[in-house]
Parts: C-alpha cells; structure tokens; sequence
C-alpha cells in the first residue's frame, strides 16, 4: 500500500494544539480589546490572526516532524523548549503592542541599541522596581522554556500513539490551503480597509503587517532634509557675538513629565489655569516628539526632533546653542530637578560635557516612580531657597510627578477619589471600566505639581520679582487614554501624546499683546527663540544661524509643526507634520535624513476627523511632498 511508503511519525499532537490554541486566544483577545475597531474591520483581522497563527504553529510541526528521530534526544527538547520560548514572545508581544504599540521584534531592537543604564532606566520607567524584574520576572522567563520540555513529556505519557500519526504531506496541505486564503483575503478583502486603519490594525496580526496588496504612496526619492548645523561653527560664531544688555530678567523654564493641555483645568490646575488665562496661551502648542528625551533636545537646542541621532553621532559636547547664547549675554544658568537627567546622557547633551553651561545643577534622584513627589517637592524647595533680586539668573526645573505610576504624598488632600491602585495601568484587560481612575490619577498629579507650582508664584511675589520675571511652563509631551487606540506616551503620534502645555510670561506681556498678527501654532522649538527675543528686544539676533524655531513674537508664524515618534537612541523613522487642517503621518525607509525614501502613512482632516482615501491621497501625493517641502523650508533648510 502507500502508506507504507510515506513517512509516518508518531507525533505529540496535545502539545502543539495546545500551543496552537493558546495563541488563538491571544490572537482573540488582541483583536477584541481593541476599543476602536469596527465589527466588520474585527471580523477580517480576526480572521487574518487566525491564518497566521495557523501557519506558524504549522510550520514548527513540520519542523518537528523533520527533526524527529534524525536528531539527539537533547536537540530535539532544545527544540521544544524553543517553542514555549517562542509562546512566551508572544506573549510578551501582546502586552507591548496593548501599553505601546510596540512589537517585541521592534522593543528587542530598540533594547539592542541602548547602553546598559539606558536600558535599566526604561525598566525603572515602566514602575516595576528593578529587584523584581531581576529576582522574580527574568527568572520566571528563563525556566519557561523548562517548563514546556516538562509539559511536553507530561503530554507524551498520555498520548495514544496509534492516534497520533502524522504525515509532514498532510500538515503541509493543511499550510498551503491557510496560505491561500490568507492571499485571498489581503489582495481582494484587506485591499478596501482604509490606510489609517490598516496602519493601526496590522500592528495587532502576529506579523505585524499584511504581505500582499497593502502599498503607501511615495514621495519622490531626491527629496531629503539638510544636515544639521555645525556645533563647533555655532560656538565660534557665538564667541564673535558682541552684546549690549542692560536688563537682563530673570527666566524660569519649568518642564513637567507628561503634562497633557486640556487636563489643564481650574479642577485639576488652579494655579496653572489662572497662570495662563493672566499671560499668554496659545490655541494650538505642540510637543516635536512623543518621548521625553527627543523632546528635551528639541525644547534645549531649538531644533527637530528628527536632527536626535545625527546631533550624538556628530560627537557634540558644548550642549544647548540657545544657553551658550545665554551665557555669552551674562546670565547664569541653574538646573533643579526632579528627574532623572542621566537618561540617555541628556544632562550633558543638554548643558555640556561636565555641565560646562551651568553655574549649578542640583538634583533629587528617586529610584521608586512611586517617590516621584518627594524629589518634585524637594526640587521646589530647592528652587524657592536660591531665588535672589540678582538679575540675570536662568532657572530650569525638571518635574517628575506627573509621569505614570503618576505621584502626589499621601498626606495630600487629593480632588478625585475614585482611583485605581499606583500600578492598574498594568492591567491590560479593564481599560475600558478602569481607564477613568486611572485619569483620576493623572488629574491627581498634575493637582499636587501645580501646587508646587503655585509655592513658587507666591515666593516669586512676596519676593517683587513676579512682574519683570519671564517664566515658561510647559511638559516635555502628552498622554493617552487610549482616546485613538494608545495608552501614555511614545506609542503614536495622536494629538493627545503631542499636545502639552506652552505657558509663556513674557515680562508684562505688552510685546506679544501689542502684536496685529498674533500666531494660532506653536511647539517646543519656540521657545528658546521667544525668550531671546525677549532679551534682547532690539538687539537684533539671526536665528535661522543657530537653530530651528521662530519667536512667537516674530512677525513670521510657522504653519507647520514636525513631531517625530519615539523610536529608542535612533532617529525617528516616523513623524507627524501638522497643520491647521490636516495631521500627515510620514515613514521613512532609513534613518537617514539625506536619503529618506519617504512614504505617507496617513492623512487626517482634523475639520472633519476623516481620513483621506489611498486612492485620493495618491492622485494628491505631490501636494504632500509640497507640504513637507515647505516645513523643511521654514524650520529646517536654514542652515
């Protein structure tokens, strides 16, 4: 007969439909906790996980139907441990991709790219302290794979062999057809789902992506950004600067972790509320990137988040051109913070190799988030201690409070009870009833920072230094709730993670209330330029020279606003250019901002709240490539 010449092994069925099954649960819940996916939409990527799951699992039972019996007993269990290695990926990929859309091939390489200390930071920031991560959860990821070499052998006892012979032809029909389909379904069914919820979705599919019929539109390959400036020309054109100054007020920069804009409520920020609606608020403020530390490059050197990368491969060691250009003016600049400024060497990046731009830098380390408000408060006080009638002093402070687990004492009297425990936010099944207390303990935080913030402003007055002060607050990005799919920060690119405060107190104002033309648009690159503005009053400084952003003061006003998303030490490959009307989602193929080879990922009218149609956007792709052109024109081909 044939089948005495096909080749037949004697197969543990149970544990790779056990796999199988785990992963289709997996797969289901993905997909089903999604909170802004349509049933149709559902129902299509539902299927599509289902496929893939289907031919992984398949091809690992080919393999181990080939290995089996040609291979050492002991390659063969390195294999099945192998396989519960890769379901405890799998796992691990579920609760990245629910808390920051971050794949764990993607999290792996952005691991890969860090130093050590970086990589103990982002562990520290994820609010599980460090001893459990070393003494309990690394320990458990090691002995899973023990453990599926132990489930299979349990397996294997209750097997029934004559019920459990396989053939590879059968498994591989099986693959085949599943491999068919899954054709079928992205060329004639995934090929009408729109490109923003394509991009959204996919990253919920087991290969994060569809293989067939899924194309963005391309802008032109010649178009590509100018390199960044040069540091050492910038210090030395400083040096040949000359000044005449006679005041010289004092400026206080404060930058709170994750301060989102509209939670900036009389309820949840008094002083922060009043502090605005007294001075100067524009309608529209942007972060340049969704993580904190490409936004304190962007917010210290006045330039895109995008130039990150280039500015640590160049080597640079004499920090922000904006506080040099301070320096050389006269003023003395002061640092008091609450956070950690190590992180990604950003104390130095920012101030100088050895704090070379800083007349004192004081900080106050905590090693729990949880403890975030002691250092906050202690930053304050700190602060508060070392203000003087002295003119010409800079003081930037470094608030953590507000930064999930989210901290304020427990002594103090908070405005929204209804709170979820410090650590809720790692549960990845209740967002949906639990996401309001969770906010709950956002609104707290901010409630206990602006507290501070009000110690300072009645210092500052009792002292008669409020009036001539320049004071800017602003946070170094947003935070979701999963209002577009996301929860936090360094996830996506929506208006909640990239949308933080900008507070300026500009003197008494008069400049910016005597303006005709007043701008609508601001970001993080502004600043700097605005405060020098401010200084130097007729003095006339050539910003394009130094840096990125224009003075809100400025008789030009950028229409633009370029956000790039986090994407580890690299430079961002994505990034979101904002106008007015309309929010562009750009993705390079490199990290190379001469030979970007860009694609659109997505267009959203922001009148509307649509998305713009592949067929449409790619009838218009010239007008986007206009568009970005422009932004380059205005923010960054001044060099």
């Amino acid at each position: 007969m044939n089948n005495k010449d096909e080749k037949v092994v004697f197969f543990n069925f149970w544990f790779f439909f056990i796999i199988a099954i785990f992963l289709l649960v997996i797969d289901t819940l993905q997909i089903s906790l999604s909170n802004d996916i349509s049933l149709h939409i559902s129902k299509v990527f539902l299927l599509e996980s289902y496929l893939q799951t289907l031919l992984e699992v398949s091809f690992i039972c080919i393999i181990a139907l080939c290995i089996k019996g040609r291979v050492a007993s002991k390659i063969y269990h390195l294999f099945i441990a192998g396989c519960f290695l890769f379901l405890l990926i799998h796992c691990i990929d579920f609760i990245l991709i629910r808390f920051m859309s971050l794949s764990f091939w993607s999290a792996l390489s952005v691991v890969l790219d860090e130093t050590f200390d970086n990589f103990l930071e982002q562990l520290y920031l994820i609010g599980i302290p460090l001893q459990v991560w070393f003494l309990v959860l690394f320990p458990i990821a090691l002995a899973i794979p023990c453990i599926g070499i132990i489930i299979y052998k349990w397996l294997q006892q209750l097997s029934f062999p004559g019920k459990n012979r396989f053939h590879v032809k059968k498994i591989g029909f099986f693959a085949g057809s599943s491999l068919l389909i899954l054709v079928i379904i992205e060329v004639y069914v995934m090929s009408g789902v729109s490109m923003d919820k394509m991009e959204s979705y996919q990253t919920l599919l087991p290969w994060k992506k569809t293989y067939f019929g899924t194309k963005y539109p391309s802008l032109q390959s010649s178009f590509s950004f100018s390199p960044l400036r040069n540091e050492k020309n910038l210090k030395n054109q400083i040096e040949d600067l000359t000044f005449s100054i006679e005041n010289k007020p004092n400026i206080y920069l404060f930058i709170a972790e994750s301060l989102r804009k509209d939670f900036i409520t009389p309820e949840n920020a008094p002083h922060l509320a009043r502090f605005a609606s007294e001075n100067i608020s524009l309608p529209e403020t942007y972060s340049n990137a969704n993580a904190t530390h490409k936004s304190w490059y962007s917010i210290m050197h006045s330039n895109e988040s995008l130039y990150w990368a280039e500015y640590g491969m160049q080597g640079n060691t004499e920090g922000s051109i904006p506080l040099s250009l301070l320096k050389k003016m006269g003023y003395q600049i002061h640092v008091h913070s609450g956070s950690m400024l190590k992180y990604y060497h950003l104390d130095e990046i920012m101030f100088g190799e050895n704090h070379k731009l800083l007349d004192s830098f004081t900080d106050f380390p905590h090693s729990d988030v949880k403890n975030a408000h002691r250092s906050d408060a202690q930053t304050i006080d700190h602060l508060m201690q070392n203000i003087t009638e002295a003119s010409g002093q800079v003081h930037i402070v470094f608030l953590d409070s507000t930064h999930f687990n989210y901290s304020w004492p427990s002594d103090y009297e908070v405005p929204y009870i209804e709170i979820n425990a410090p650590s809720a936010h790692l549960r990845m099944f209740d967002e949906k009833k639990g996401i309001e207390s969770i906010k709950n303990r956002y609104r707290n935080s901010i409630h206990y920072v602006d507290s501070l913030f009000g110690k300072f402003l009645m210092s500052l007055k009792k002292k008669n230094l409020y009036e001539d002060s320049i004071i800017v607050v602003t946070g170094d990005h947003g935070e979701e709730f999963y209002e577009e799919g996301n929860l936090f920060h360094a996830s996506n690119l929506s208006d909640m993670q990239i949308t933080p405060p900008i507070f300026y107190k500009l003197g008494d104002n008069k400049t910016f209330n005597n303006l005709s033309n007043k701008p609508e648009m601001s970001s993080h690159i502004d600043i700097f330029p605005t405060i020098l503005d401010v200084v130097l009053q007729d003095d006339n400084l050539d910003a394009p020279t130094f840096f990125d952003g224009t003075s809100i003061l400025s008789k030009f006003h950028r229409n633009v606003v370029i956000s790039g998303k986090f994407n580890g030490s690299r430079a961002p490959v994505e990034f979101a250019l904002r106008t007015k009307r309309e929010r562009v989602l750009y993705r390079m193929k490199s990290t190379s901002l001469q030979n970007p080879h860009l694609r659109i990922i997505s267009v959203k009218n922001l009148e509307t709240g649509e998305y713009l149609s592949r067929e449409t956007l790619q009838k218009d792709i010239d007008i986007y490539q206009l568009l970005l052109e422009d932004s380059a024109s205005q923010n960054i081909n001044n060099k």
